[in-house]
């Protein structure tokens, strides 16, 4: 009996650690929306940026068509601001402000990873 109640408390827990983390996940607070992303910089960019990712990563998404969608990107090149050497053969980045309180990021951006063909391979949020 105690046992169970145990894991049913250490499941509570893991439930609403979950729970509040994605509620402060200052990433995911808003729906992607072209015109508003188009006009923004910055901060205001910054809750869209999980359905960016959502979107650039759904298959058959070209170079051509993360441009029409999102606009040309800040930077374009393989490596990151610090010098690390990123996936794919060239990769298309979009700032999106800082990271808020709980992630440590200063500075964050979408990275969308293209192959040789000009094909999304894999997009992501990141920063330093």
């Amino acid at each position: 009996m105690k046992r169970r109640l145990l894991i049913l408390a250490f499941a509570t827990a893991a439930i609403v650690v979950w729970a509040a983390v994605d509620a402060i996940d200052v990433f995911n607070d808003a729906a992607f929306d072209e015109q508003t992303w188009k006009q923004s910089r910055n901060d205001e960019r910054r809750p869209m940026a999980q359905a960016v990712v959502k979107l650039a990563a759904q298959p058959g998404m070209t170079r051509d068509s993360i441009e029409q969608l999102l606009g040309p990107p800040e930077v374009l090149g393989r490596e990151d601001a610090g010098g690390n050497r990123l996936p794919g053969v060239e990769t298309l980045s979009y700032y999106v402000g800082n990271g808020g309180l709980f992630d440590g990021m200063d500075d964050a951006f979408v990275y969308i990873h293209l192959n040789d063909a000009g094909e999304v391979i894999d997009a992501s949020i990141d920063g330093y």
